[in-house]
């Protein structure tokens, strides 16, 4: 089972790293933040809703309570009204009692008018009337010495000029019995003078006013302050009398309102209005009332949101998985290319961008395979046209050393020649009779000058044949050139050798024609050096013939070698000149054959100069020391051709190095391609 989760979670969508998780993750962080700020907009929408229900209502509440308590107030405006405007009462306050009989008679009228509006209701506790120097009547009863001065808040009465004075919660002491009341007082006047007489103090408890309040078991309560900020009525009874909380108090300042206050670390919701005698009923509500029900809501949105989110991620989920499949057989797909497999294909059949995605990969795959396979085959076109090269450069070789072996034979017979020179001298006596020998020998030498006037055509066919393969060889060589583009270095070393090659075999074939003048001009003395010089022409041949081959073969490596192709064009440009050389060794040929018919021309007329030359020893002598210096000369331009051919073996030499350096080349770069499986 394990196995199997472990293979679940390597293949699925909550691989590292992977594409879908991470889109996973930001359309879920972004699904989750419109959530929450949804849920903010629904919470202060809900906050706001909740506060305008719970105003509304605690609005009604105060409204019909404080119906309540004016109603009340009124009642007590009414009796007081009803005490004040009864003449038979006033007039028994005005009188003067003279005796305590009288008194008692006035009182027990006082009292059966007062006690009878006392009990007709249940609002009423206390019932005072004082009047100073007169009677005092007090219900049920009243201490004898009382006067006006010693009522509570008589003097704030007066001072507030008001026929209707309402007193905070307190212990008037004026009666026997001493409970906290609340008074309403009144000025008791003459109905006729309107002349002030006395006080009339009308009294109830406190608790009257508590079937107006509410407290409930959610911590909301209602209370009554007046316009001092006494609490009139709560209940909590320990607060009756007290002053209200100074912020409370400031806030209190409108006919109606609501307001926020933070009592003892709790926040609440404060709402009033404002009764006919001023006094302030006050409606405080918990704020966490007012988010009890919102909190469900926002709880149940929550699991709803919750379970939401997840429905949206296990979705997501479930389609980013179909559909970044087709992506994880790209990944593995590019992992089987990197290990040079390509023979792998993508099997997608989506007409999406993925689809199209995997229809261009393939492509991608398929054109790679067809390099890897085009490169190979150059490469083995490569190889074989190194292999080519290399057996040409091996023969260029032997032949060089042939030329160089030529070379020291033809300076041995030049130092013979020099010797045969200081012998001539000596013999000069009998050249006489040496001369008709001579001029036998200068018969056949013209015979042997037709013959090689006709090798010497034979020849400029031969060299114009070679002009013919060396366009062919500067074809291929551009053939070469798109072939050599990891052979730069090594073609442009050949290139430099080529040219050292050609010009040594100018050289050879310009000394080898000098050497051939001087033979002829030297007559048979010069024989020898005419048929080596002959041998070294061929050699040289050989060798631009063997330069041309190698230019040509190089220029087929040119050809996938994009980077020596102006090397190769070079080399190109290096044979269309040494064609040039050709065409000028053709004329120089021409000339030869030229020369060689007036030597027989001049052979011919050997015998009637003979009789001359017999005649013109002194000129004879002149001439061999002619010779004899051409032979020095001859001598000189050997080792010069010698130290060329030198040079020529150490340009192969090189070229042999190049040539094993481009097979390595070669073979690394196919190493390469094999990596790849196609």
């Amino acid at each position: 089972m394990e196995n199997i989760i472990a293979t679940i979670k390597k293949n699925s969508i909550f691989s590292k790293q992977k594409l879908s998780i991470r889109l996973i993750r930001i359309i879920s962080v972004l699904t989750m933040l419109a959530f929450l700020f949804l849920l903010g907009m629904i919470y202060n929408v809900l906050m706001a809703s909740a506060k305008r229900q719970y105003i509304n209502s605690a609005n009604q509440v105060l409204e019909q309570n404080k119906n309540y308590i004016e109603y009340i107030t009124k009642s007590i405006n009414n009796y007081a009204i009803q005490i004040l405007s009864d003449k038979d009462l006033i007039e028994t306050l005005q009188k003067d009692y003279k005796d305590d009989y009288d008194k008692l008679l006035a009182t027990k009228a006082l009292e059966s008018k007062i006690s009878s509006i006392a009990l007709s209701n249940d609002i009423i506790s206390d019932v005072f009337i004082i009047v100073d120097n007169k009677i005092n009547y007090g219900y049920p009863n009243i201490k004898s010495d009382i006067t006006t001065d010693k009522v509570p808040y008589y003097k704030e009465f007066i001072e507030s000029n008001s026929s209707n004075y309402w007193t905070p919660p307190i212990k008037l002491n004026l009666g026997f019995i001493d409970d906290i009341t609340v008074s309403n007082y009144s000025i008791v006047k003459d109905l006729d003078s309107g002349k002030k007489l006395g006080l009339l103090v009308i009294s109830l408890s406190p608790l009257k006013f508590s079937k107006a309040l509410i407290k409930n078991n959610d911590g909301s309560i209602m209370y009554i302050v007046n316009e001092q900020g006494k609490i009139i009525s709560h209940p909590d009874l320990n607060l009756i009398g007290k002053d209200l909380v100074q912020i409370k108090k400031d806030n209190l300042n409108k006919g109606q309102g609501h307001f926020y206050v933070n009592d003892n670390s709790k926040e609440k919701l404060i709402i009033y209005s404002t009764a006919q005698n001023g006094w302030k009923l006050v409606y405080e509500i918990p704020k966490g009332l007012l988010l009890k029900d919102t909190i469900k809501i926002i709880n149940y949105i929550l699991i709803i949101g919750t379970l939401f989110v997840l429905i949206v991620t296990l979705t997501l989920i479930v389609y980013m998985n179909k559909l970044l499949k087709p992506l994880d057989k790209i990944v593995q797909a590019t992992k089987s290319i990197e290990s040079g497999d390509l023979t792998i294909s993508v099997d997608v059949n989506t007409k999406d961008e993925i689809g199209k995605l995997s229809n261009t990969f393939n492509n991608m795959i398929n054109n790679l395979r067809a390099m890897i396979e085009r490169t190979t085959k150059t490469i083995n076109e490569s190889k074989k046209v190194a292999s080519n090269v290399s057996s040409s450069v091996y023969e260029l070789h032997s032949a060089i050393y042939e030329i160089s072996a030529s070379i020291q034979s033809i300076l041995e017979g030049a130092n013979k020649q020099n010797d045969m020179a200081g012998l001539c001298s000596s013999r000069v006596d009998s050249f006489g009779k040496q001369l008709r020998e001579s001029l036998e020998i200068f018969e056949k030498l013209e015979k042997k000058s037709k013959v090689a006037m006709e090798k010497s055509l034979s020849g400029i066919e031969y060299i114009k044949s070679i002009i013919n393969e060396f366009d062919e060889n500067v074809k291929n060589i551009n053939n070469v050139k798109e072939m050599s583009n990891d052979l730069t270095l090594s073609t442009k070393n050949v290139e430099s050798i080529l040219n050292n090659i050609n010009e040594i075999a100018e050289q050879t074939n310009l000394l080898a024609l000098n050497a051939a003048i001087e033979a002829a001009r030297a007559g048979e003395a010069g024989r020898g050096f005419m048929v080596v010089a002959d041998e070294v022409r061929k050699l040289a041949d050989n060798s631009k013939k063997s330069a041309y081959t190698i230019a040509n073969i190089i220029k087929d490596i040119d050809k996938n070698v994009n980077s020596t192709s102006f090397a190769m064009e070079n080399i190109a440009v290096v044979l269309n000149n040494q064609t040039q050389g050709i065409n000028r060794i053709i004329e120089i040929f021409n000339e030869i054959n030229e020369s060689f018919k007036e030597v027989a021309f001049g052979i011919s007329k050997f015998g009637d100069v003979v009789n001359e030359i017999d005649k013109s020893k002194e000129e004879v002598i002149n001439s061999i020391y002619e010779i004899s210096n051409i032979s020095q000369n001859t001598t000189a331009s050997i080792n010069e051709i010698s130290a060329a051919s030198e040079e020529q073996v150490n340009a192969v030499e090189n070229v042999k190095n190049l040539m094993v350096e481009l097979e390595n080349v070669s073979s690394k770069v196919e190493e390469i391609i094999l990596k790849f499986k196609v």
